[in-house]
């Protein structure tokens, strides 16, 4: 047997889950045999199963102003389990005692909170509405669902479609749009409402496609915009920002604006263009402001966004000042922002190593962060940017010789995580509240084997460091990706970085097992549209476009960010050595024509080893003198010109299913394109007296249906070699000679869109070389004089 009593030391116990930051001062009573009374009960806080470390000649030191205590020279002695508790007392049971009791002057800290019974519950999804229950094909529906988070997080809604089309496949916001498809029926939509900690509650919403009105004949096309060329959004990128509604704001420095997007990355509004006499380096939005760092003025400005002219109409609110030593407010070199959720601003400034804090009226608060090179929590040597997690706890990355994240918490410093090799250089971090990871960005200096990218699980004094993107195909799939100089994520997760000297924008999207790939960049040189000659588009508007002279296919998703690019010339499957021409199929797949190999090349919609259709050769189920190539419903169409004249069909399989028309009544003379329609039917491009033959299969053969002259001067057109058909492109004749099919026709770069011309699409794509189209009405033209990619949408 053996008790004692102890001295009066000091107890804390630590923040979790529902827990507020407390300390409790207390002391050790007695200890008998296994158990320890302690004197501290109910009233303080104390539960069952809550475990506290013992420790041995603790020192400790009362900071004057704030009243708190730190420890020093503590050596953990026992741990103690709360077994019993009362209101002003509890029984513990000790674990792991290792001194004699007439040793121990000790004090008690929690090591660890009971676990609780579980509370947390799924969100769940109170009503699904939408605003109708039908429309017909390319009309839409809003959709806008009611949901609630008992543990009161912030929600994130991913959505998905049996068919049909939506706006968004993951927003922050509970809206929504579905666009009705073409083939009419019922169709299935569901979205999963996610709080941060990953729990999910889901519903589905039942909505019907009246498909293709009777009688429709397009109206015109008016222009949508282009992908490719983006100019007409931003010329740089500085930075960007998300507000709360998942809205984007990106800071363009040359044209001295800030444009605000939507979650698609759409045109919504922009601000400006803002006095010379600013010099705007970084951004952040809140609440229908934004505020804007200033490096000439050495501040930060806050501007509503109430207007174009909101620069110029509007007194801006000032946080900080020009000053050389860092202190109230004054800043010498000021290079990032924050915002918390009060509207509280954090400002982190190089020269003095130092981020002040003001309040939402501009009046300075305090000061975080010491200067210095050693590796001491709160010293910041280089330090380059700054981030806020879920609480509003502040981490600052710092590029000195010790490369590391430090994490204040309640505005002092609380832990650090050393990270990167010394050849990277360290530009900016961001958090994903719905993860919990922190992303760093970081110059690798051309190193392969090094990612710019890392995802830190940050947790308190421990870390779990991780690289991503090794799933892409290829090992230096980031060696483009240079000059990386910001990272932000929206709030649905996705990640965005801007490189290669502000020109460039990547952007990774998020996927429900929280892994990452690369999704496509906006802008610079891979959408460079110089080398394309060719492009296609399946149902859903991805866009497969072919550039011959670079052996490559590149593809872009409906709202323009490349999604893929693949091909290489050379020997084997998986390379090209003459493509001539692509066509995508309803699935996504991707065929290209390649005419010296002599077959089709079917890719999946991100690349990798294609399947070969067809074999070359001069016999009639070979293929010989490919010019086109057209997919419909999993067939596959190759016209062949010169002395074959001839279509062979490929089943889905590949297998060769008939070859049509028959040499003696061919009446393909000089066939230069193809298109294919659902329902077995076929149209070719001849560029001989410039007609479109269509063909019908009936009893199991294809045969000629109808022909039809497009022009009365034949003269004023040169090649019909970039036609492509769809029941959704202009007619071909303005009295509508085609019926229910309307076939689309492009002419050479110099002449124009043949059939029914709209006055915008004459003004904004001079010298057409192809056209796609999708199942949503959206035209896309491949224009040779400005090499982007011009969209249209049918009304």
């Amino acid at each position: 047997m053996r008790s004692r009593k102890l001295a009066v030391i000091l107890l804390v116990a630590f923040a979790a889950s529902g827990w507020a930051d407390r300390q409790i001062l207390g002391k050790i009573e007695s200890i008998m045999d296994q158990s320890a009374t302690i004197d501290v009960g109910k009233q303080d806080g104390v539960e069952e199963n809550m475990v506290f470390e013992v420790w041995s000649n603790p020192r400790m030191i009362e900071i004057p102003i704030s009243g708190d205590v730190v420890f020093q020279e503590m050596k953990v002695v026992a741990s103690i389990v709360v077994v019993d508790v009362a209101d002003t007392h509890s029984t513990c049971r000790i674990e792991n005692f290792e001194m004699a009791a007439s040793q121990v002057k000790a004090g008690m800290r929690v090591a660890q909170n009971p676990v609780r019974p579980e509370e947390e519950q799924d969100p769940y999804v109170v009503e699904f509405l939408a605003d109708n229950a039908a429309a017909a094909w390319n009309n839409s529906i809003k959709l806008n669902i009611k949901a609630s988070d008992p543990n009161g997080g912030r929600l994130i809604y991913r959505w998905s479609c049996t068919g049909g089309r939506l706006a968004f496949a993951a927003t922050s916001s509970p809206e929504n749009t579905w666009t009705a498809p073409l083939e009419s029926g019922q169709y299935e939509v569901t979205v999963v409402v996610r709080d941060p900690t990953g729990r999910e509650g889901t519903d589905t919403k039942v909505l019907r496609s009246g498909g293709l009105p009777r009688n429709w004949r397009p109206q015109r096309f008016p222009f949508r915009g282009h992908l490719g060329d983006h100019q007409v959004i931003f010329s740089k990128i500085a930075d960007i920002a998300f507000d709360q509604q998942g809205f984007a704001y990106v800071l363009d420095p040359e044209r001295r604006m800030v444009v605000k997007l939507d979650e698609g990355w759409g045109y919504v509004a922009q601000y400006g263009p803002y006095p010379d006499d600013f010099d705007f380096f970084r951004m952040e939005v809140f609440e229908n402001r934004v505020y804007l760092l200033d490096r000439y003025n050495k501040a930060v400005f806050m501007y509503p966004l109430n207007s174009a002219e909101t620069f110029t109409t509007n007194r801006p609110v000032k946080f900080g000042k020009e000053g050389s030593y860092g202190v109230n407010g004054e800043m010498v070199d000021p290079i990032d922002i924050e915002i918390n959720s009060q509207g509280e601003v954090y400002v982190l400034d190089k020269h003095t190593g130092t981020v002040q804090l003001f309040d939402k009226l501009g009046n300075f608060q305090l000061s975080l962060g010491t200067k210095a090179n050693g590796n001491m929590d709160g010293q910041l040597e280089q330090p380059v940017s700054i981030a806020l997690d879920p609480e509003g706890n502040l981490i600052v990355l710092d590029d000195g010789q010790i490369k590391k994240v430090v994490v204040f918490e309640n505005h002092r410093p609380a832990f650090q995580i050393r990270l990167g090799d010394a050849k990277e250089k360290m530009t900016g971090l961001d958090f994903d509240p719905t993860t919990g990871l922190m992303y760093v960005l970081s110059n690798t200096g051309g190193d392969v084997n090094l990612r710019p990218i890392k995802a830190l699980e940050c947790r308190k004094q421990r870390s779990n460091v991780r690289k991503f993107g090794e799933m892409l195909t290829e090992s230096k799939s980031f060696k483009n990706m240079t000059d990386v100089s910001r990272i932000k994520l929206s709030p649905t997760g996705d990640v965005f970085v801007v490189a290669k000297q502000n020109t460039e924008l990547f952007r990774y999207i998020s996927t429900d097992e929280q892994t990452w790939q690369l999704y496509g960049k906006w802008g610079g040189e891979a959408y460079s549209f110089e080398y394309v000659t060719k492009i296609s588009c399946d149902p859903l508007g991805n866009i497969a476009c072919l550039a011959p002279d670079l052996y490559a296919v590149m593809v872009l998703d409906n709202v323009g960010w490349m999604t893929a690019k693949f091909g290489h010339i050379g020997e084997g499957n998986d390379r090209l050595r003459d493509p001539i021409d692509i066509d995508s199929g309803a699935d996504g797949s991707i065929y290209v024509l390649d005419a010296e190999y002599g077959n089709v090349r079917k890719y999946s919609p991100n690349g990798g080893i294609p399947v070969p259709i067809g074999n070359p050769g001069a016999g009639g189920s070979q293929i010989s003198n490919p010019v086109d190539v057209a997919v419909v419903e999993g067939t596959v169409y190759v016209l062949m010109a010169r002395e074959v004249n001839a279509i062979l069909h490929f089943d889905e399989a590949g297998r060769v299913i008939d070859s049509f028309p028959a040499a003696a009544d061919s009446q393909l003379t000089e066939p230069s394109a193809l298109g294919a329609l659902p329902k077995d039917r076929v149209v070719a491009g001849c560029n001989d007296n410039y007609v479109l033959r269509r063909y019908l299969k009936r009893q199991g053969r294809f045969s000629a249906d109808q022909s039809f002259k497009l022009f009365t001067d034949v003269n004023a057109y040169d090649d019909l070699s970039g036609m492509n058909t769809g029941l959704l492109g202009m007619v071909a004749r303005d009295d509508g000679a085609f019926g229910d099919d309307f076939y689309v026709a492009v002419a050479d770069e110099n002449v124009g869109l043949i059939g029914r011309v709209d006055d915008d699409m004459e003004n904004n794509c001079p010298a057409p070389v192809d056209l796609a189209t999708d199942g949503y009405g959206m035209m896309y033209v491949l224009d040779a004089q400005s090499h982007r990619i011009a969209r249209f949408q049918c009304q």
